[in-house]
């Protein structure tokens, strides 16, 4: 996929225990949102 290149380095494994793939989708209560926000805020965020 075109344009991905500079954000292909950023992944972190985030295993949920308990947790299968389609879980995630509506069991709210098992997303880990502080997760998420601190990983897009450490890579997302333009670093000028």
């Amino acid at each position: 996929m075109k344009g991905t290149k500079p954000f292909a380095k950023h992944k972190e494994l985030v295993v949920v225990p308990g947790a299968g793939h389609v879980d995630l989708y509506d069991r709210t209560d098992l997303i880990p949102f502080d997760k998420l926000i601190s990983f897009f805020k450490a890579n997302l965020i333009d670093k000028k």
